[in-house]
C-alpha cells in the first residue's frame, strides 16, 4: 500500500492538495494507524471530508477500510525486515552473521527451485493463458509487484491481463469470474489463507478455472484449485526471490512461444 502512495505522489504535481495529503501519509506512514479521521484531516490542513474523497479516490470504502491497509502494510514490512535479519541484532559482527545466513538460505532455495522447474507445466500455464481472454492474476503484498510486472510485460505482447493486489478489488473480480475465466494466484508465504477469507471463499464458489502459484507446500485451502504449481523445496526463507524469478521464467518464455 505504501507503493501506492510513493507511485501517486512521483506521478502527481506537488502542488495538488491529494498530493500533499499522499505525501504527508508517505513521510508518516507508522503513525497514520495511531490517528483518527479528525487528527489526519488537521495534519494534512484539509477537512475531513477531503480525507474521505482521498481514501475513495484511491479505491477504498472509508477510512477505516483505508487504517486496515496500511496496518497490514505495516505488518508485511515488519514480516519482511525480520525475514531478512532478526531487528534485535545491534553488533556488526551479528547481523553479519544473520544477514549471511539469510544469504545462503535463498541461494539454496533458488537452486533447488531452479534444478526442479518443470518446463511443460510452464509452457501449459502459459497456453492457458494465451488462449483464455478474460485472465485475472491476484498477488498480495510482495507478490503484487510481480503480478504487475507480469502484466505489464503480457501487455508487450498484445496480452491484457488483469493484475489484482488489493482485497477489495480481488473480491469483486472473484464474483464476476465465470466458466471461460481464468484466476491465477500468486502466494509466497505472504499471509494470503490469513487476510483474503471473503476472496478465497468467493473463488470457491466461482465456476472459473482456477490455478495456484506458490512456494507454500502445505497451504491451506489449495483444494479449491484445479491446478497448483509449487516451486522451490518451501524449506527456506527466499520465496519471494523463487517467485520473482518464475515470472521472470513466464515472461521471457511467453516471448520466446508467442
Amino acid at each position: 500500500m505504501l507503493y501506492r502512495f510513493l507511485t501517486y505522489v512521483n506521478s502527481t504535481s506537488s502542488q495538488t492538495t491529494y498530493a500533499n495529503i499522499a505525501y504527508y501519509i508517505s513521510n508518516n506512514f507508522s503513525k497514520i494507524i495511531h490517528m483518527n479521521l479528525e487528527e489526519l484531516a488537521d495534519a494534512c490542513y484539509v477537512s475531513q471530508a477531503t480525507i474521505s474523497r482521498f481514501c475513495r479516490f484511491l479505491g477504498f470504502e472509508s477510512f477505516t477500510h483505508f487504517k486496515m491497509e496500511c496496518q497490514r502494510s505495516l505488518r508485511d514490512g515488519e514480516r519482511r525486515i525480520n525475514d531478512i535479519c532478526s531487528t534485535s541484532s545491534k553488533g556488526d559482527e551479528e547481523y553479519q552473521y544473520f544477514f549471511r545466513g539469510y544469504g545462503d538460505e535463498i541461494i539454496s532455495e533458488l537452486k533447488d527451485f531452479i534444478n526442479t522447474m518443470d518446463i511443460k507445466r510452464l509452457d501449459q500455464l502459459l497456453d492457458r493463458i494465451h488462449n483464455t481472454s478474460d485472465v485475472a492474476l491476484f498477488g498480495i503484498h510482495r507478490c503484487s509487484s510481480v503480478i504487475q510486472e507480469l502484466q505489464f510485460s503480457f501487455a508487450l505482447k498484445d496480452k491484457f491481463v488483469k493484475a489484482y493486489s488489493g482485497f477489495t478489488h480481488q473480491l469483486e473480480c472473484a464474483k464476476t469470474l465465470n466458466e471461460d475465466s481464468l484466476v491465477i494466484v500468486f502466494t509466497a508465504k505472504d499471509g494470503f489463507w490469513f487476510e483474503a477469507h471473503d476472496v478465497v471463499d468467493a473463488l470457491a464458489k466461482s465456476k472459473c478455472y482456477k490455478i495456484l502459484v506458490t512456494t507454500e507446500k502445505n497451504g491451506e485451502r489449495q483444494d479449491i484449485f484445479d491446478e497448483v504449481y509449487f516451486l522451490g523445496s518451501g524449506r527456506g526463507r527466499g520465496s519471494l526471490y523463487v517467485m520473482a524469478n518464475y515470472s521472470e521464467a513466464m515472461i521471457s518464455r511467453y516471448f520466446t512461444r508467442y
